[in-house]
């Protein structure tokens, strides 16, 4: 029996709202038409969509604009996390997590809104030559009953890579791509899944997650962090501006406080400042404030120049659960990526993980100047099992 999903041609104010959907342009709704022989002067959708209305649309024209749909720009989110490789015992990643790893009920959803599109597996990553490299991608579909047809449907990827590096760390290099909270949960299942698998065959050392959490830092430290954090890397991406700060008074300082600050402790909450270099802001800058101030986020602008690119994005650095700040974990996720020349998705994709990765490894370096929490030789933080 065929899938009634696959069979369903929308007509009617369905398809009006399907077509109204701002992933299908303009111009692809001109294509359908011309490739008919109708043609239409008009290039605003407002004139265009009723065209279609009362035509209707084929079955291949509606599997055509559902993947336009779909196919919505990822824009990667990376958390780090390291574990200890036992190197004394001769095994690969390849061979510990390739074959028999249980992918099997990772959504826990009553409603089923939340499905596994793919049969996602550990394979060797990259060029297929390190087996101590590998990667297991997750492809998730969410499905919204309130929403509009052609909107009811949402994609999300996420993806787990493992690397042992040369001092016999294990990375893992968890990427959400889009900011779906959804992907992020599955990927941190998979991890504490594949740490349990790797800690029984004592392929690691212990079961110990390096994370870098909201509470690792004082105020003032985790101001500084941030601010270092920020800055241009050579080979990867160079600031322009801070456009954006979400800060909030810590009320439980004791002493008084500064003029400056009496303001925000006696009636703001939390604030969100928007502007021009912000990280020179007197918030974040005098130390007398910086004891008493909570940096949240700071987003920054930077322009992007390597040998046959040239282009632009904006950073967020956030530290995003507010509600639960013992274990909010500090992410980057690109918001805004542009290139002034025309590339191959994959060639977008390939340089915005670079540019990712290159404050992911800064982000651990900078660690024990910082963090008050910082153990060389032990993990910052433990994942629980359950």
């Amino acid at each position: 029996m065929m899938n009634k999903d696959n069979t369903f041609i929308p007509s009617g104010d369905i398809l009006r709202q399907f077509l109204a959907n701002q992933m299908i342009s303009a111009n692809e709704l001109k294509g359908i038409l011309q490739a008919r022989g109708a043609f239409c002067s008009s290039q605003d959708k407002k004139n265009l969509v009723p065209l279609l209305v009362k035509t209707g649309i084929a079955p291949y024209e509606f599997a055509h604009l559902k993947d336009l749909v779909k196919e919505k720009e990822d824009n990667p989110k990376v958390q780090t996390k390291q574990l200890t490789w036992n190197q004394d015992l001769g095994t690969t990643l390849a061979s510990e997590l390739g074959f028999g790893f249980d992918f099997e009920n990772l959504v826990d959803d009553t409603f089923h809104n939340l499905t596994i599109e793919n049969e996602p597996q550990f394979i060797v990553a990259g060029d297929g030559k390190n087996p101590n490299h590998v990667i297991a991608e997750v492809r998730i579909k969410r499905r919204d009953r309130t929403k509009n047809f052609g909107e009811d449907e949402n994609y999300f990827d996420c993806s787990i890579e493992m690397r042992v590096d040369e001092n016999n760390q294990l990375d893992l290099n968890v990427t959400t791509k889009h900011t779906s909270k959804e992907s992020q949960n599955i990927a941190n299942e998979i991890v504490r899944r594949a740490s349990r698998k790797l800690k029984e065959s004592s392929a690691i050392k212990s079961e110990e997650i390096k994370r870098i959490l909201f509470t690792d830092f004082t105020n003032e430290s985790r101001i500084d962090y941030l601010t270092q954090l920020i800055k241009s890397i050579d080979y990867a991406a160079y600031i322009k501006n801070t456009k954006r700060i979400h800060i909030k008074p810590d009320n439980d300082i004791p002493g008084d406080a500064p003029e400056e600050i009496k303001m925000l402790e006696q009636k703001i909450k939390e604030l969100t400042l928007k502007g021009e270099n912000l990280d020179s802001s007197v918030f974040l800058r005098l130390s007398t404030l910086k004891a008493r101030i909570k940096l949240f986020n700071i987003s920054c602008t930077y322009t992007i120049t390597t040998s046959e690119v040239e282009g632009a994005c904006e950073i967020d650095f956030e530290f995003p659960d507010l509600e639960s700040m013992s274990q909010s974990e500090l992410t980057i996720s690109i918001v805004r990526f542009s290139t002034k020349s025309k590339i191959s998705n994959k060639e977008r994709s390939k340089l915005k993980m670079t540019v990712l990765k290159a404050f992911e490894a800064k982000k651990l370096d900078l660690l024990k100047e910082h963090s008050f929490k910082y153990t060389p030789s032990s993990s910052l933080e433990t994942v629980s099992e359950s």
